[in-house]
């Protein structure tokens, strides 16, 4: 017999609709070199797009907290951006080196803000 299990959406499509429109975790993926070979499952990009949506949610950037986070709202999260979400996805281990790589350089964090904030416009609703 199989179970169901109940998951409430909340803002979440809706914010993960809206980075993806703004195509955080493309630009993130293009700036930041790829995980180690060792690393398994999502890219820098994907696991960023999910933090931003984690902090913007709970209004809470504790990193401790999201792998939770991200388990309790797993079936939310892959509907919603289409990716295979595993259960250590979102590991402190993770999160830190996402974390370093997008702090510990200047040149690639004054990059990542030039390329996330250039061709949006908001004012109408979408993006150019």
């Amino acid at each position: 017999m199989s179970q169901t299990v109940i998951e409430r959406a909340d803002e979440l499509p809706v914010l993960i609709y809206w980075l993806m429109q703004m195509q955080v975790d493309v630009i993130i993926d293009r700036v930041l070199p790829y995980p180690h070979p060792n690393r398994q499952g999502l890219s820098y990009g994907q696991l960023a797009l999910l933090l931003v949506a984690y902090v913007i949610s709970l209004r809470n950037h504790r990193l401790c907290a999201m792998e939770e986070w991200v388990n309790q709202h797993q079936a939310v999260l892959q509907l919603s951006t289409g990716w295979t979400i595993g259960a250590k996805e979102a590991t402190d281990d993770r999160l830190g080196d996402l974390v370093s790589l997008i702090g510990g350089d200047e040149e690639r964090g004054v990059r990542l803000q030039q390329e996330l904030g250039q061709g949006h416009d908001f004012r109408l609703g979408h993006l150019t």
